[in-house]
């Protein structure tokens, strides 16, 4: 055996035995006490306090799925460094079995400076992301081999290769089958320098975050640490395309990253943060008009959640009622069978809020008998509401 294939097993060993006798990254190791005050500026001087003799401030590694094949696909994950002590430290419940690696999913331990493992998926089923949310659509015409080189070279790093991954896949998600976990050896940042790569510094924990799109997490970490959230327009509302030196602005000021509010509404009521969900939901308010009620209306976001829904229909009975009253028989022809079972009780709150806004006002009647519009939209609403209510019934017969 040749001395540079010595020194190569010699290291392997050290790694392997580094392996079985390390536990958690070192400020993971850290507790949090019931007490701990959860003022952003005072953890994270607290948690670079604590880094000052641990040796390392970030010792996290998420990573989100960025885009979205028009097959349906989320794929290109992309990666977040976090410190755990302030996520810990702000909402335990959720991480402190998050990343002990609860909740299924794919979790393991490794360098952090290391490639997407290969034992994680590169690309799953997008079931469950709402239609408005982070992630970026392609093209129709977008090759799948495309897609798959794009995912497989998700993290865009350059570093040590992946060499350890321990994932455990969650019985209720669907998704690629892990690739069994294969012992990959670290090459040595220097040939004469083999304790380096063995520094505790360079590893943490990895965490495959498969139901929140890359821009939904990253904003979330820097929410937990700022408190800020800069939410982006709707795609309902009319956009101009970011230019590159706006994007690059953006990246260099303390400005926070955005994210689409609805995706952080679903993020903030899966994670029960009130505070983050009312933030959510008033900037949702704001960006209604009378140009995008409706679609906001019947949009599959919407039919998920009450509070979205009554929110939509207190402003389309109030603000947007002329363009509603106008538009809604057109728009509910239009929707396709299982839109319309779907959208069944947003119609039904809708027509109801119609009736008693137009009642109070004494319209219903006097556009009722003299042919007009809002009189005979809303009976138009009502007998396409029972057609919807007669297809439900047929699909569930």
């Amino acid at each position: 055996m040749s001395s540079r294939a010595a020194k190569k097993e010699v290291r392997r060993a050290q790694w392997e035995a580094k392996q079985k006798s390390s536990a958690k990254p070192a400020l993971y190791a850290h507790p949090i006490p019931g007490n701990i005050v959860k003022v952003p500026q005072d953890l994270i001087k607290l948690a670079c306090k604590l880094s000052l003799t641990s040796g390392s401030f970030i010792d996290t590694k998420f990573y989100a799925y960025s885009r979205r094949s028009a097959a349906g696909k989320v794929y290109k994950p992309k990666a977040i460094y976090a410190n755990s002590y302030i996520l810990r430290a702000k909402s335990p419940n959720y991480f402190e079995p998050l990343l002990q690696g609860g909740y299924g999913g794919y979790c393991a331990k490794g360098p952090l400076s290391g490639d997407f493992p290969s034992s994680f998926p590169s690309e799953c089923e997008g079931e469950g992301y709402d239609s408005d949310s982070d992630l970026e659509d392609d093209g129709e015409d977008d090759a799948s081999g495309d897609r798959k080189s794009k995912g497989t070279s998700a993290s865009e790093e350059s570093g040590s290769s992946w060499t350890h991954a321990d994932p455990s896949p969650s019985h209720g998600e669907k998704g690629k089958d892990p690739e069994e976990p294969k012992d990959t050896e670290p090459d040595a940042k220097e040939e004469g320098n083999d304790d380096d790569f063995f520094d505790s510094v360079t590893t943490g924990n990895v965490r495959l975050m498969r139901n929140f799109a890359y821009p939904t997490w990253n904003a979330f970490m820097y929410y937990l640490y700022t408190e800020d959230v800069e939410f982006s327009l709707l795609k309902s509302q009319t956009q101009k395309p970011k230019s590159s030196e706006a994007a690059r602005n953006e990246a260099t000021t303390v400005v926070a990253p955005q994210c689409s509010p609805k995706s952080m509404y679903r993020l903030a009521h899966e994670l029960g943060l009130e505070d983050l969900m009312k933030r959510a939901k008033d900037d949702i308010r704001t960006k209604l008009s009378t140009d995008n009620i409706l679609t906001e209306l019947f949009s599959s976001f919407t039919v998920k959640y009450d509070d979205i829904r009554d929110m939509q229909i207190e402003y389309a009975c109030q603000e947007a009622k002329d363009v509603v009253t106008n538009g809604i028989y057109e728009w509910m022809q239009n929707l396709s069978p299982q839109d319309l079972k779907r959208s069944v009780g947003v119609i039904s709150s809708l027509i109801q809020g119609l009736g008693a806004t137009s009642t109070k006002q004494g319209a219903i009647r006097s556009n009722a008998g003299s042919g007009g519009t809002l009189g005979a939209t809303v009976v138009a609403a009502i007998g396409t509401l029972e057609k919807a209510k007669s297809y439900t019934l047929t699909l569930e017969a």
